[in-house]
């Protein structure tokens, strides 16, 4: 079957917006151009041999590009989504396809270029944002991307993690396509577990890693840069497979970690609560812990993978 491919109006000068569009995204390429022909049509007068449409691909996605005329105009209704890995990509897709576009049609992560056409620089997996089974967390995300024009990934889970009445407390979520046994398996194997616990880039050395109640979990996690963070901390609660209560016992760095595995259509709702001996650390951890939080799930969501 062939696949759909969009096809957008320019005032004749869809060569310049696909040069642009091939000038952002570095994997794109044009695959045909076709001109127009004799035709003797009113509204092809003096166009013989201009450029009619480019088929061009947008990260494997086919666009065509039609050389029309001032007749139509983009609007909101219709915009090009970009997925975006990280923060970083995030900034660098708006800063390039908002150069030259009205600042006036910026907002919630959408855009405008120079062109006219919408985008919405959005990150990977934005559905996750809104998916907590708490609808305060979801509403505060919600209500934190409601007053971006860029959207600010960490603003808006750090947002979503604050809970105002206990505060402290912060509360992370991910629903996993496995099943509470499988994903509690993967916390009382050693092994398993050094493998995939902490941020993107980090590794881990146990020193000992005795899962029982009151039993010590003593570490290092390395860096990606090659520093290492000494983490002590002891099992307090075991109830296989669907708790688990972890004292992070360094003094700087104090937290009670709550792990709770429901049982789900298709899937376990994991929940992450760090509770923060001194409500002032959790307000400093929030520029990096939601973010590292989300790199744990990915990396346990790989190992069972």
């Amino acid at each position: 079957m062939n696949p759909i491919v969009p096809c957008l109006w320019f005032d004749r000068n869809a060569e310049e917006a696909v040069a642009f569009y091939l000038s952002v995204f570095p994997d794109s390429r044009i695959v045909e151009i076709t001109r127009y022909p004799e035709t003797g049509h009113p509204a092809h007068e003096g166009r013989t041999g201009e450029v009619l449409v480019i088929l061009f691909e947008l990260r494997g996605q086919r666009f065509m590009a039609l050389n029309g005329g001032p007749y139509f105009r983009f609007n909101e209704a219709i915009s090009l989504s970009v997925d975006c890995d990280s923060q970083e990509e995030i900034d660098h897709y708006w800063e390039l396809l908002g150069a030259g576009g009205d600042p006036e049609a910026q907002q919630c992560g959408w855009l405008k270029d120079r062109f006219g056409l919408s985008w919405q620089i959005a990150p990977r997996h934005a559905c996750r944002l809104y998916q907590s089974e708490d609808p305060a967390a979801n509403e505060r995300a919600m209500k934190a991307m409601m007053e971006m024009k860029k959207l600010d990934v960490d603003a808006m889970r750090a947002a979503a993690a604050i809970v105002p009445e206990q505060p402290g407390l912060l509360r992370f979520h991910r629903r996993l396509p496995f099943p509470p046994e499988t994903v509690f398996a993967a916390f009382t194997d050693p092994a398993c577990l050094e493998r995939w616990w902490g941020p993107k880039g980090f590794t881990n050395e146990f020193r000992i890693c005795d899962f029982e109640p009151g039993g010590e979990w003593n570490f290092d996690m390395i860096g990606p840069d090659g520093t290492r963070y000494r983490n002590e901390s002891r099992f307090l609660e075991i109830d296989p497979p669907h708790r688990l209560v972890i004292e992070h016992f360094r003094e700087v760095h104090y937290f009670l970690l709550t792990i709770t595995l429901s049982p789900r259509e298709n899937g376990t709702y994991l929940e992450w609560e760090m509770d923060f001996r001194d409500p002032a650390e959790a307000e400093r951890v929030l520029a990096y812990v939601p973010r590292c939080n989300e790199e744990v799930f990915d990396r346990l969501e790989a190992e069972l993978s």
